[in-house]
């Protein structure tokens, strides 16, 4: 699936734009502040009802107007659809293909998108809970039941941790954890299924860009023992400090190069190299187990990397062979070739023309 045609009204400094991308490669140049994230930003709320760079719709929302839309039409195969998506301060309402859509999950199976960012490094840098993302966005999109049993163990968990929180050592708190271990186990086994898998793609992408070695390790979130023990015996702990120390909800992919965890031994180049490529690794994946092609946005591409470097990102991002948005401040700053083969945009101010 791809964008045909976008429509963006009061969205930051937007007051009105039309695009008609390609359904491979966009690249939107322009000055910093100029809207060049504003764009990516507005598909980035289309598709998942949310934005990339603030919570706050009075943010996002351009400044004196009271809402903010974004419309679509999207093209698979001969299939054309609308989407559309409207927030005011208080409320968003999702419409796809003439229907209300009740909630953002079912927005986000629509259509799957990844984003990649100067930031994106954290998830080799940050903590556990940016890597577990890979995991929850894969099983998402490719295990049916993967997002119900997602939202079982959180309740569960908030439910365990109340009473913690109330130091209670009663009957209600075994209750809790025979739950948190039914669903804590199902979480983990689907977890480990689809590791396994992404463990094999990245090989073949570290391999192929990577001038390193690159091994992928899957840890559950509470060491060797089986879960209930470690409940069990970690409940006067747990009690003590008033929240569930172990669980699924602590599971880590442990990134490492040669033994070393690769935060500690890469360079802050290397390290956007391979948070791209376990992106890329991942959008693999999905369109290998579902078919299902991914929209891929990119913000300054150029952000803090050598030639040789944007010239891997851009071979990696070229394999993928589906719909790129991808931002720079100039064309110059890019590799030629992905300028060449690219459909070219200028934004000003909140203006966007198609470069001929």
């Amino acid at each position: 699936m791809s964008i045909e045609k976008l429509q963006i009204k009061d969205l930051r400094n937007i007051e009105k734009a039309e695009l008609k991308p390609e359904p491979g490669v966009n690249i939107i140049t322009g000055d910093n502040a100029s809207g060049k994230s504003s764009l990516l930003e507005a598909i980035h709320l289309l598709l998942l009802s949310k934005s990339f760079r603030s919570t706050k719709s009075e943010v996002i929302i351009r400044h004196d107007q009271q809402k903010l839309q974004v419309v679509s039409r999207l093209k698979t195969n001969k299939q054309i659809r609308s989407l559309g998506i409207e927030k005011n301060r208080k409320q968003t309402t999702i419409r796809f293909a003439g229907e209300k859509l009740k909630s953002a999950a079912q927005l986000a199976k629509i259509q799957p998108l990844v984003l990649i960012t100067p930031e994106s490094h954290q998830l080799i840098l940050g903590g556990p809970a940016r890597r577990r993302t890979i995991i929850d966005w894969l099983l998402f999109h490719v295990e049916q039941t993967y997002y119900k049993n997602w939202q079982t163990y959180n309740k569960v968990l908030k439910q365990r941790n109340a009473i913690l929180r109330k130091r209670r050592d009663c009957e209600e708190l075994t209750v809790w954890d025979e739950k948190l271990v039914q669903t804590g186990e199902s979480l983990d086994q689907q977890r480990r299924v689809v590791v396994g898998k992404l463990i094999r793609e990245l090989q073949e992408k570290t391999t192929k860009y990577c001038e390193f070695p690159v091994h992928l390790e899957y840890e559950g979130g509470w060491g060797e023992k089986e879960l209930k023990e470690v409940i069990d015996q970690g409940r006067e702990k747990d009690l003590s400090v008033g929240y569930t120390r172990k669980g699924p909800h602590r599971s880590d992919l442990i990134i490492k190069i040669k033994e070393q965890k690769a935060a500690d031994v890469l360079s802050r180049g290397q390290t956007k190299i391979l948070s791209v490529a376990i992106e890329m690794a991942k959008t693999s994946l999905l369109e290998e187990v579902t078919g299902k092609t991914v929209i891929i946005l990119v913000d300054d591409l150029a952000a803090e990397l050598d030639i040789e470097r944007k010239e891997k990102i851009t071979e990696m991002l070229d394999s993928m062979k589906t719909q790129q948005f991808i931002t720079a401040t100039e064309q110059r700053v890019l590799p030629i070739k992905l300028v060449k083969e690219s459909k070219l945009f200028h934004v000003e101010h909140g203006q966007f023309r198609e470069v001929i």
